[in-house]
């Protein structure tokens, strides 16, 4: 699979284009975790939890403790990466965690601007 990606630099976080890249996936989904396998190679069950590399990916597990309503819950998100997607299998249902990052880094655009040598 080929996907040209086009980057234009903006001075607002734009999340059309972090949705092109950044495929969140509910660990109860396994309609498209098998889609995902078949499309871009996805294999967070290879993986198993652990630091892997393939041809394609390389997952890396990270624990996190994080609230939700009035209980601390600590759940394992696998991070995915690839050279053109970032994938996440994330616990079922609402998972705030990254929707408060997102709406931070709409509030503050130095978090998303480029780096400059």
């Amino acid at each position: 699979m080929t996907v040209t990606a086009a980057v234009v630099l903006t001075d607002r976080f734009d999340t059309e284009v972090l949705q092109q890249h950044w495929i969140p996936l509910s660990a109860t989904d396994s309609d498209t975790a098998a889609v995902l396998r078949v499309r871009l190679g996805v294999d967070f069950a290879t993986a198993r939890n652990r630091v892997w590399e393939t041809d394609d990916f390389i997952y890396l597990p990270v624990v996190v403790n994080h609230k939700r309503g009035d209980i601390i819950e600590r759940d394992t998100i696998m991070f995915a990466l690839g050279s053109d997607f970032l994938v996440t299998l994330q616990p079922d249902g609402p998972f705030t965690l990254f929707d408060t990052a997102v709406a931070k880094m709409r509030r503050n655009p130095a978090l998303t601007a480029p780096r400059t040598a």
